[in-house]
């Protein structure tokens, strides 16, 4: 996996300037003229925070998890003007098949993003980072299994349901043969019970 899918997105220390945004790791920011990319990436950033699920939270720190799309807030040691803790958001998809480096990869970006705008994240938070990444990919993968899991139940219950129908169409069969073979017997009884009766009659009619 490259960085090219990440976006990233702090505030302002002096609350004045437009928020530092990239869209990619090669940290060219988005101008502040570039009103609907800035828009994008807010709406995207918003929808994972209001639709999806927190999968992690320790302090600052914070990751957010929506289908796909994750969310990591990862503190820097510099404050704002007033003080306050201000987040660098980085935004992203988790990959299909992500590999066993990508957490690493994932912290790596949010740290020289945090570089590029002259901000630092210590080596604690860097640290608390890569757990907030890895519990995204827990429950990434947890989601995943009970995605194979369904798909396998309905796969089994389907199935299920097409014995059931053929099981169902030879009972029918089975029963629709045996009332024949009823009927053919009932048929058979009444032919000789006539054969005796004319039996009996011809030989009153011709006993000699």
């Amino acid at each position: 996996m490259d960085n090219r899918g990440l976006s990233f997105r702090a505030q302002s220390l002096d609350n004045k300037t437009p928020d530092p945004i990239a869209i990619q790791i090669d940290n060219q920011i988005i101008p502040e003229e570039d009103m609907d990319k800035r828009r994008e990436l807010a709406q995207n950033i918003s929808e994972v925070v209001s639709d999806g699920t927190q999968v992690f939270s320790e302090g600052s720190h914070n990751a957010f998890l929506h289908g796909d799309k994750f969310l990591l807030e990862t503190p820097p040691e510099e404050l704002d003007d007033a003080g306050r803790v201000t987040p660098i958001l980085c935004y992203g998809h988790v990959p299909n098949k992500p590999p066993a480096s990508w957490s690493g990869k994932v912290v790596k970006a949010v740290v020289g993003f945090a570089e590029h705008i002259g901000r630092t994240i210590s080596p604690k938070s860097q640290e608390i980072a890569s757990y907030g990444i890895d519990a995204v990919l827990k429950e990434t993968l947890k989601k995943n299994r009970m995605r194979v899991i369904g798909k396998t139940l309905w796969g089994i219950g389907a199935s299920l349901i097409a014995v059931l129908i053929a099981f169902v169409k030879i009972s029918i069969e089975i029963t629709r043969l045996r009332r024949r073979r009823k009927k053919m017997l009932r048929g058979a009884g009444i032919l000789v019970i006539v054969l005796v009766v004319l039996g009996m009659i011809y030989k009153i009619l011709f006993r000699e």
